[in-house]
């Protein structure tokens, strides 16, 4: 499944950055590329393709823990990518 998002984050929550609605569950993990604009993004950052209870997301992180809100606030950026599909 290939995928384009372009998203704007704001806010300053600690929650981990989640978008929502991938249109199929991921059969493993998977990186997505980010470009990015405005703001700055920490030291490793990444989203990943994943489903996890019930959810078919891409899920923020960054240099081994979760990447917040907080972490991109202010960041426009275009996520692209592919993963692989159970279906």
């Amino acid at each position: 499944v290939f995928i384009t998002v372009s998203c704007s984050f704001s806010g300053t929550s600690n929650n981990r950055v989640a978008i929502s609605g991938l249109p199929f569950a991921a059969n493993e993990t998977s990186a997505m590329n980010i470009f990015h604009s405005g703001g700055s993004l920490p030291s490793g950052a990444a989203f990943l393709a994943q489903s996890h209870s019930g959810h078919n997301r891409l899920s923020g992180g960054k240099s081994n823990t979760d990447m917040s809100y907080s972490d991109v606030n202010g960041t426009t950026m275009r996520i692209s990518g592919c993963y692989v599909s159970t279906s």
